[in-house]
């Protein structure tokens, strides 16, 4: 996971991580960080319905660019 690519799960990434840090294998093993990996899964959900909404924008905005030049080109 690293961090310039997800701007908006800093602060739970890096949470998760300590997470890991402090609990050591077996903590890890027995699930003592599923709770910050909850939180962070919800993040990244989030984040990836907001960046979603804007690639759609993006497609919808060249394909209309897309179909007015294609209008210009037919006679």
């Amino acid at each position: 996971m690293t961090l310039h690519n997800n701007p908006q799960c800093v602060e739970q990434i890096l949470a998760f991580k300590q997470c890991h840090e402090d609990a050591g294998y077996f903590g890890r093993f027995l699930g003592q960080c599923n709770e910050q990996k909850r939180v962070l899964d919800a993040c990244f959900k989030a984040q990836k319905k907001v960046l979603r909404k804007g690639l759609l924008e993006k497609a919808r905005a060249d394909r209309e660019r897309w179909q007015q030049a294609c209008k210009q080109v037919e006679p």
